[in-house]
C-alpha cells in the first residue's frame, strides 16, 4: 500500500530548490539520520533539475509504501510528454 505524503509540480528552476527542501524535511520527519537526509535531498533534487531540464512539465511525488515487515520513503517523478494535453502525467 501506498500513502501520498506531497506532490510537487516540476516546470521551473525554484521547483527544483523547492524538491530539495521538501525531500529533506520529509527525510526528517520520517526518521532519516542527517547524512540520509542530505543524500536523500540531493537525489531528488538532481531529479528534479533533469526533469525540467527536459522541459517536459511533471511532478514529484513524496510517500510512504507499506510492507510486510516495514515502512519505505518512497519518491516518484512522472514528466508529461509535450504531445498530452495539460494535467494529463504518464
Amino acid at each position: 500500500m501506498r500513502r501520498a505524503l506531497l506532490t510537487l509540480v516540476t516546470e521551473h528552476d525554484r521547483d527544483v530548490v523547492q524538491s530539495r527542501q521538501r525531500a529533506r524535511q520529509i527525510a526528517a520527519l520520517v526518521g532519516f539520520d542527517v547524512q540520509d537526509q542530505i543524500r536523500i535531498a540531493t537525489a531528488v533534487s538532481e531529479l528534479a533539475r533533469l526533469a525540467t531540464l527536459s522541459g517536459a512539465p511533471g511532478a514529484i511525488e513524496f510517500g510512504l509504501v507499506d510492507t510486510e515487515r516495514r515502512q519505505h520513503l518512497g519518491v516518484q517523478v512522472t514528466l508529461r510528454p509535450p504531445d498530452l494535453p495539460p494535467g494529463v502525467l504518464c
